[in-house]
């Protein structure tokens, strides 16, 4: 039995050509299943397939991206990387790594801290490559979007993520330098959470985090080097962390900034120089100085995926660079 997927059906031409071509095979069965398809483009399909099966039949379709929340192209090369991962393609032990036979996981959860909690969010796909820690310090209804956001696509990547808000309670959106050694003892929290009450303990652990939270992030790495395999940084505040933590870090950094926010490009200029171990700057294109804008947002989840997926499944030595492209 063969069973042909796809996105949709518009008019279904696309689908009516690979099933012709496929019934030349002579397979046992066809079967045809689609999330959604226009009537008539589903009706020119049926006689093609054994089975149809279809979730969704509008009268008619002007986009399918308007029956999804997010509706992108795959490139070839994404394909190439999917197909890699495979058993048939991943060579003998592949199905060893430690995030092989995970189900999927989407839980909301609490981290306890003193006498109260901070508020996580667990979610993963089936066999995860990894697992990154996403936190910030307060602003959450401000940051939730976007942090929604990286989250889906680090997902999409293969990665498990864990949301966690380190001020659930704050009324500002960052945490002042003051209060970064509390900072860095939720972070610590939060760290052991993950790794002694979550099916993720065994994945290699990477963290995403802005503002604040990136200098205690900075200083955890720092003086526990075997916690966490790499560090992202979006607008962070590593520069706060302190000369001694950012000479001894050792953890791969990649530092985000906005284009358009010269103070965020100065801290973190700073912060670059400041550090001895493999790290990266990089510069993303904004028309000011947040990054609200989709394209921004989109940069920063492609570089933060590529980051982790180099750093997190073997740990390979990461390049040394400034890139203000």
């Amino acid at each position: 039995m063969v069973i042909v997927v796809d996105d949709g059906l518009v008019s279904g031409a696309t689908m009516y050509a690979a099933l012709a071509r496929l019934r030349k095979r002579h397979p046992a069965r066809i079967v045809c299943a689609l999330p959604v398809a226009a009537r008539a483009g589903l009706e020119r399909i049926r006689a093609l397939a054994a089975e149809v099966v279809c979730l969704d039949t509008p009268e008619r379709i002007a986009s399918l991206a308007h029956y999804y929340r997010e509706f992108e192209l795959v490139s070839d090369d994404r394909v190439r990387q999917l197909l890699a991962r495979t058993p048939a393609q991943a060579g003998p032990g592949a199905g060893q790594r430690a995030g092989a036979g995970l189900p999927s996981l989407s839980a909301a959860v609490q981290v306890p801290y003193g006498s109260g909690w901070l508020p996580a969010m667990l979610e993963s796909g089936p066999d995860p490559l990894g697992v990154v820690l996403m936190v910030y310090a307060g602003g959450a209804q401000r940051r939730a979007a976007r942090s929604h956001y990286l989250a889906r696509k680090l997902r999409a990547r293969g990665f498990a993520t864990m949301l966690v808000d380190l001020r659930p309670d704050s009324r500002v959106d960052d945490a002042p330098a003051s209060d970064l050694d509390d900072l860095a003892a939720r972070l610590r929290q939060a760290l052991d959470f993950l790794r002694a009450r979550t099916p993720f303990a065994s994945l290699p652990a990477g963290l995403l985090s802005t503002g604040s939270a990136a200098a205690a992030a900075a200083r955890e790495a720092a003086a526990n080097p075997d916690r966490l395999a790499a560090l992202a940084f979006v607008a962070g505040r590593a520069d706060l962390s302190g000369d001694a933590a950012l000479r001894e870090l050792e953890t791969p950094v990649l530092l985000m900034c906005a284009s358009g926010d010269p103070e965020s490009i100065r801290v973190n200029d700073l912060a670059f120089g400041q550090m001895r171990g493999p790290r990266q700057l990089r510069l993303i294109p904004t028309n000011g100085r947040s990054f609200e804008e989709r394209p921004a947002l989109a940069s920063i989840a492609s570089l933060t995926a590529d980051w982790f997926e180099q750093l997190l499944p073997a740990a390979p030595p990461a390049v040394l660079a400034y890139d203000a492209h």
